[in-house]
């Protein structure tokens, strides 16, 4: 079996990357917004201040965590749709 490129393995992910970001951005200059002014807010807000950053990781720990048990139980061969009520449930 031949091991394929690197570009071959990121270029769906750097083109799924790079299609949100644009279309976020859009919809932001569409509001009315300068996208690079709202991108220096939502990065100060969530890591320019040790609160910041502390709520930033306590939201994202749980959501982190429920997407490696998922991943890990989809590299065993187990697929799983109660994902997200187990996280609402815990």
């Amino acid at each position: 079996m031949s091991e394929r490129s690197t570009i071959e393995r990121l270029g769906p992910w750097v083109i799924a990357a790079g299609a949100s970001l644009s279309a976020v951005n859009l919809a932001i200059w569409i509001a009315g917004a300068s996208p690079l002014h709202v991108g220096r807010l939502a990065l100060a807000g969530a890591l320019g201040s040790p609160y910041g950053l502390a709520q930033t990781l306590a939201k994202a720990t749980p959501l982190a965590m429920t997407g490696a048990s998922v991943a890990f139980a989809l590299r065993a061969g187990l697929f799983n749709v109660g994902a997200e009520g187990q996280v609402a449930a815990g």
